[in-house]
């Protein structure tokens, strides 16, 4: 068992992009901090417990550009200044009760969420290949709310599959993202879409061309709340 930090930007499945000099594994207990933006090529799983995701500045933030599969073991706390952005053909997997919990106290703000595909060639997809009916799993999440974070939600050509909780807030403070934009997207057997702890009093809010399938009993009251 290592625990990495992130020491450059780049290939996660690179060994010099570590401190310590090596490839983090989930098979070993390996456990990553990042700091960095990370690229995870196409054909490449990453799959190492994250500790943590924080950036500092617009100029230096942290996350993953996401071309191959980002698997979430546990939940992960995301500070400020961080990016995700999931590249056509790309595969975020939830594993377990896992999620990106975003830390909504005062200074955890600037994180953005967006997608790079232009057409429907290259469909990204958020998924659980463990999902189990009924079982919570979130995309994203509060962990506390004590303070208003702007942040942006910006994708498109997405699937989000198998999630009984697909964007979650624990209070109605909550203007994580502030920006919030989705269109052309397709939400299969997904419920509990709570945007208004995510967007509340947002600046602009865009939801348009979604095809919504197989809703789930338990969160049809509260799927797509917002």
């Amino acid at each position: 068992m290592t625990a990495y930090t992130s020491a450059f930007a780049g290939p996660v499945n690179v060994a010099e992009n570590w401190t310590p000099n090596g490839i983090p594994n989930f098979a070993n207990g390996d456990t990553v901090t990042i700091n960095k933006m990370m690229t995870i090529p196409a054909g490449v799983t990453f799959d190492a417990t994250i500790t943590e995701i924080r950036g500092t500045s617009t100029s230096n933030r942290a996350g993953f550009t996401i071309n191959g599969t980002l698997q979430i073991v546990a939940n992960t706390p995301v500070y400020a200044w961080n990016h995700f952005i999931q590249g056509a053909g790309s595969v975020v997997d939830y594993v377990g009760n896992s999620g990106l919990r975003f830390q909504s106290a005062s200074g955890n703000g600037e994180n953005r969420y967006t997608t790079s595909g232009t057409s429907i060639d290259g469909w990204a997809k958020i998924t659980k290949s463990d999902y189990v009916s009924g079982e919570p799993a979130s995309v994203m999440s509060t962990a506390t709310v004590t303070a208003a974070a702007d942040g942006l939600w910006d994708v498109q050509f997405l699937v989000i599959e198998k999630m009984a909780s697909v964007l979650y807030g624990s209070g109605s403070g909550s203007n994580l993202m502030s920006h919030f934009r989705m269109r052309n997207c397709i939400f299969d057997d997904a419920g509990f879409f709570k945007t208004s702890q995510f967007s509340r009093l947002a600046n602009d809010f865009i939801f348009e061309n979604i095809d919504i399938r197989h809703s789930h009993p338990q969160d049809i009251s509260s799927a797509f709340f917002m």
